[in-house]
């Protein structure tokens, strides 16, 4: 319904010690400037949510759910523990799903005051990294956006969309995406800002400024250990 006005965060963290590979987070907006407060139809008890019309209320459970008064810290908090999977060479996939409007690029993005999850995600793995001894870690970043069912590369725009290609081991590849080395938060924040800015966005109802496509940020890591190669995403 329009106006559940819900992201749901679906985490997929391929991790040993949480009990499922998947997790749930529910985020509900805040009410824009053309809704009236009194039209709430929401409302959260722990993890559960209720979701109330003039017909019926119906109540859902999720792994974890947050109001609108939440904060871009507590939402980081929920996937941050799955970060150092990567360097295992484990995948992480955090992906934000709602409505046109719902927060998604908010809670994904944020800003230079208030960053969302990507930002966060990429200063939390430098972090890791660097307090790792013993091995050197090769850090790349790719960034493409899938608009009209076809794919485009954010970080080096071609003037032709590319295809998406599954390779002998059964691994989805895009050929010709790019991607860009970096090895500092700074050199990631200047890929990423400049990739934003290659996205498609057209005013809606909801938002002035809709991304109207989706978006995929992927970052890579690799490191030896002895002869072999461990890569995480």
């Amino acid at each position: 319904h329009s106006r559940h006005s819900i992201s749901i965060l679906l985490l997929n963290a391929i991790c040993s010690v949480m009990e499922s590979k998947v997790r749930v987070v529910v985020r509900v907006r805040p009410f824009l400037g053309t809704e009236e407060p009194t039209s709430r139809c929401t409302s959260i008890q722990g993890n559960s949510l209720e979701l109330s019309s003039t017909v019926q209320k119906t109540h859902y459970k999720f792994d974890s759910c947050y109001n609108q008064d939440s904060e871009q810290s507590q939402i980081f908090a929920e996937v941050s523990d799955s970060i150092g999977d990567v360097l295992s060479g484990i995948n992480t996939t955090i992906f934000a799903y709602g409505m046109t409007g719902a927060g998604k690029t908010h809670t994904m993005q944020g800003n230079a005051d208030n960053p969302g999850i990507i930002p966060r995600v990429a200063q939390r793995l430098m972090d890791l990294i660097e307090k790792q001894s013993g091995n050197t870690y090769d850090i790349s970043v790719s960034y493409l956006e899938i608009y009209n069912e076809k794919v485009f590369d954010l970080l080096e725009p071609k003037a032709e969309d590319l295809h998406i290609r599954q390779d002998a081991r059964h691994e989805i590849v895009i050929p010709g995406l790019s991607t860009q080395k970096i090895s500092s938060f700074s050199q990631f924040d200047r890929v990423y800002r400049s990739g934003c800015l290659n996205r498609t966005t057209a005013p809606t109802s909801l938002n002035k400024e809709s991304s109207r496509s989706h978006a995929i940020l992927c970052l890579y890591v690799q490191h030896k250990e002895g002869d072999k190669l461990i890569t995480g995403k």
